[in-house]
């Protein structure tokens, strides 16, 4: 995925080119910095279980304001997951 969004840098958004674009999905930061992937589980109305993530979308531009877009991983404390995977295992 990251080398998807890398060919997107350049492009100009809301007038402005845009330097760069990280795509990453959230979860727990580890000791030694690195941050983990934390998947949810969720019950829908019909009873049945989907395993859910969180993504984020930080975009960059060259002369302006970053656009950060998704649900900081602090706004999910309350929420419980089932695992945490190491960054890279999906």
């Amino acid at each position: 995925m990251r080398a998807a969004v890398w060919k997107l840098s350049g492009i100009r958004l809301a007038g402005e080119a845009v330097r760069e674009i990280r795509c990453y999905l959230t979860g727990p930061q580890a000791l030694d910095g690195s941050h983990g992937i934390n998947r949810y589980r969720v019950c829908d109305k019909h009873g049945i279980k989907h395993a859910l993530f969180n993504a984020k979308i930080n975009i960059h531009q060259e002369a302006g304001e970053s656009i950060f877009l998704g649900i900081r991983n602090q706004a999910f404390e309350d929420l419980e997951f089932d695992v945490t995977l190491p960054q890279g295992a999906l």
